[in-house]
């Protein structure tokens, strides 16, 4: 039988058009194993492949659909200073925020509740050393097909927590607010917003539309995939370093 010859006549009707599956993905090697995430350094939206930036978008807002979620804010500590264009592991970090991770080698306490690094002035200007953070696995507004790529957000600290204006809103308030509303956030396109008064990166969020039957089906499915599941369990460090 010659290669692909049970295809000559065309694919049966169910397989037409189907979306990659994972199993293929997986198998597949190359670009299918590449991590992308979106990078908010010096409040630019940088779109970053396995560690290296290859474009950046000069907006102060981007709309993105969120399609997944960790389910726990994370908490990454550092004993040395950032380096611009350094790729540095977190010395120690949880994903859950509660104890550290497995593969961690320097773990600063057994549970995050009782480390020091976790404590107030531990960190500049009494702020703590060990940092929250979400990650949100995203994929674009106006790349909702099959093959479109799916991106880590990781959204920091102050972006998480306290009080919004003109209904822009930090992530968890937001997220309270669409589910006061009967709204699930993976229902809506949702808009990414740099604070400009903000003298580090810092994101507000805010729904722009509800998602149309097919767009919110695509991004249920885009939540199940390997993709999503690595965005909301690996710190940036390891998806920039694994290629």
């Amino acid at each position: 039988m010659s290669e692909l010859s049970i295809f000559a006549n065309g694919l049966p009707a169910h397989l037409r058009n189907a979306e990659l599956d994972e199993t293929t993905k997986a198998l597949m090697g190359g670009s299918a194993n590449s991590y992308k995430r979106i990078s908010i350094k010096g409040s630019v939206f940088r779109m970053v492949v396995n560690g290296k930036e290859v474009a950046k978008n000069e907006d102060r807002a981007m709309n993105v659909v969120i399609v997944a979620a960790a389910p726990k804010n994370s908490r990454t500590f550092y004993d040395k200073a950032y380096v611009d264009g350094q790729v540095l592991r977190p010395t120690c970090s949880s994903v859950d925020g509660t104890i550290p991770d497995k593969d961690v080698q320097n773990a600063q306490a057994k549970s995050c509740a009782e480390c020091p690094q976790n404590i107030a002035g531990s960190g500049p200007n009494g702020s703590r050393a060990c940092r929250y953070s979400r990650r949100l696995a995203v994929v674009l507004e106006n790349d909702m097909r099959s093959e479109a790529d799916v991106y880590q957000l990781v959204v920091p600290a102050q972006s998480l927590f306290g009080a919004g204006e003109n209904g822009k809103l930090p992530l968890i308030p937001y997220a309270q607010y669409l589910k006061a509303n009967g709204v699930r956030i993976t229902g809506v396109v949702t808009e990414a917003r740099f604070d400009t008064n903000s003298p580090t990166p810092k994101l507000t969020f805010r729904a722009v539309r509800p998602l149309e039957e097919d767009e919110y089906f695509f991004a249920k499915e885009k939540g199940k995939t390997t993709e999503a599941l690595n965005a909301i369990s690996m710190d940036p460090a390891a998806m920039d370093l694994t290629t």
